[in-house]
């Protein structure tokens, strides 16, 4: 019996900085194996930590985050009420999506440097081992600025979905492609600009440094492909623009 609980929280500042804390729990026959990293990109390189520790997280509508270990320490402000859904129900097994703060006002230490930015934070239950996930391909993202905020999910196979919301409002016509997300109601398009990879590793890079993930998990699912992008997102309304903030998003190919 395997699941996790993974805890997602991030930064971007407008000096083309990145930051993301994952905050994870794998538990395997009910045993659970702690676990908690960052990756911070300057705009050029990548520099990525981890730890198999515990990490207690505090909060009431601000987030607290403290890892020692890592030399990290900090606090989301949400300025967005949460969204939640069940993504994905079988068997009396449900995948829960809770995205707690879809926008935040972030402050981070890391070591000696500061950061300060808008953010989001979001939390994944998964009841059941990852291998049975029913996606070939996952694209995740979150655009942020002071006036909007727009999130998608979309999974590719055996079992489709694709949730967008613009603000807290779920847009189901919307349309995700590789360089943009058109809104047909609004009559409006993100457009992802000036969008650099920060991450582009197979899981197998984890469980290489945690050797006992390879006994957990097979060669093919370890050999999925996860690539994160940064960028800036300019949102187009009527041939106008009307805003631009910061993209953050992923791909992930899932080998089952």
């Amino acid at each position: 019996m395997v699941s996790i609980i993974k805890h997602y929280f991030d930064c971007t500042d407008n000096q083309d900085r990145t930051i993301i804390i994952y905050v994870a729990t794998l538990k395997v026959l009910g045993i659970g194996i702690p676990f908690c990293s960052y990756i911070f990109n300057n705009g050029e390189t990548t520099r990525e930590e981890s730890r198999l520790q515990k990490v207690p997280l505090k909060s009431s509508g601000k987030t607290r985050i403290s890892i020692p270990a890592l030399q990290v320490t900090g606090a989301w402000n949400t300025n967005d009420k949460c969204i939640s859904e069940i993504l994905y129900s079988r068997a009396g097994k449900q995948i829960t999506w809770n995205c707690f703060q879809p926008r935040s006002e972030v402050r981070v230490h890391i070591g000696s440097q500061v950061f300060e930015g808008l953010g989001y934070a979001e939390t994944i239950t998964l009841p059941f081992h990852p291998r049975r996930l029913p996606i070939d391909l996952l694209l995740w993202g979150r655009y942020i600025s002071p006036g909007y905020t727009i999130i998608w999910i979309e999974w590719q196979g055996a079992y489709p979905l694709k949730k967008i919301y613009v603000n807290g409002m779920e847009q189901g016509d919307a349309k995700i492609e590789h360089d943009k997300i058109t809104f047909g109601n609004l009559s409006m398009t993100l457009h992802f600009k000036k969008a650099h990879p920060i991450k582009n590793n197979p899981l197998s890079a984890l469980a290489n440094r945690y050797p006992f993930l390879k006994y957990m998990f097979s060669r093919r699912f370890l050999s999925s492909q996860e690539i994160k992008y940064s960028g800036t997102g300019v949102l187009i309304k009527n041939d106008e623009i009307i805003d631009t903030g910061r993209t953050l998003y992923e791909t992930v190919h899932w080998k089952r």
